[in-house]
């Protein structure tokens, strides 16, 4: 566990100094100067996942981010460093309707741990509307996934994102993401389409605490992940 110490200093660091930012609304995008960091403990099964994510407001309208992922196995020895991601999002709109062009880019770091040395990039485009109650966001993407020593795929992602807060400090959130997949890990006569439910509450206090619960709606042998999350702006 020593190499995610990393990841528990960023996260001690922005407990100690972070500011209340939803960082979790589809929406959110930081103003100009203003960075910000989340922190994402997750289990599924045996599996530990842990990812720092850290980004930047360059100005109102376009932010950039890094995330690093850690994975620790308790019946395997396949622990180590997943995979980096770098991405960013430009603001074309910001009146009623918010609508924002976004792209990342990742890439694994240690083969071993996730089974495959691939990389991928996905761009596209989310639109959504918020207040003081409620945010409703959409968002419809292509991505490309090279994988080294198997079949690539090229697949289109949607996803919808609703959150209501009951008040200044609570509130909750659900999201659904369907991937319509190609060819990447298919065999003849198989449907490897993903449709994910994920459902969050979050807790505004010295930064946002995030507790969510995440299912394969398609899937039956696939183990549901839990998850905890501290987002802040600084």
């Amino acid at each position: 566990m020593k190499k995610v110490s990393l990841l528990s200093l960023l996260a001690v660091m922005a407990i100690s100094t972070g500011a209340n930012a939803n960082v979790e609304n589809p929406l959110y995008m930081p103003a100009e100067g203003r960075l910000y960091s989340k922190t994402d403990i997750s289990k599924q099964d045996s599996v530990w996942g842990f990812e720092e994510k850290v980004g930047y407001g360059f100005t109102n309208r376009f932010t950039m981010d890094i995330a690093l992922s850690y994975q620790e196995d308790k019946d395997d020895e396949a622990d180590g460093w997943k995979y980096y991601k770098i991405g960013g999002a430009y603001r074309l709109s910001a009146g009623k309707v918010l609508t924002d062009l976004y792209a990342n880019y990742s890439q694994t770091i240690d083969e071993d741990v996730f089974g495959d040395d691939f990389s991928m990039i996905d761009a596209g485009l989310r639109i959504g509307k918020r207040n003081s109650k409620y945010t409703v966001a959409a968002n419809v993407g292509l991505n490309r996934i090279d994988i080294k020593d198997g079949e690539d795929s090229n697949n289109i992602a949607f996803g919808t994102d609703f959150v209501y807060n009951f008040d200044d400090r609570v509130s909750g959130q659900i999201g659904l993401d369907y991937i319509l997949t190609d060819d990447f890990n298919t065999v003849a006569g198989e449907d490897d389409d993903s449709f994910a439910l994920t459902a969050q509450v979050n807790y505004l206090k010295g930064g946002l605490w995030s507790i969510y619960y995440t299912t394969e709606l398609k899937a039956d042998d696939v183990d549901d992940t839990f998850g905890f999350k501290y987002g802040v702006q600084f």
